[in-house]
């Protein structure tokens, strides 16, 4: 859906939360350097990640926290 709209649907929820202040930490593109749904490693079916999915998740998150060090 992402690939077919040119943006995620959750973007304008994204924008509203950083709008009222909240930080947030979309990985997403951490997913799609990882392949996407092209990579079946990376899902562990209906929609739901896989360990290696799970990891790419983790390894964004913490070079995300790094950075606000």
């Amino acid at each position: 859906d992402r690939n077919r709209r040119g943006h995620s649907y959750w973007d304008a929820l994204v924008r509203a939360i950083e709008a009222d202040g909240a930080e947030v930490c979309d990985v997403t593109s951490a997913l799609v350097d990882a392949g996407g749904h092209e990579n079946k490693a990376l899902w562990a079916g209906e929609g739901h990640l896989s360990a290696a999915g799970n990891a790419v998740v983790a390894d964004a998150l913490a070079r995300h926290m790094d950075a606000r060090r």
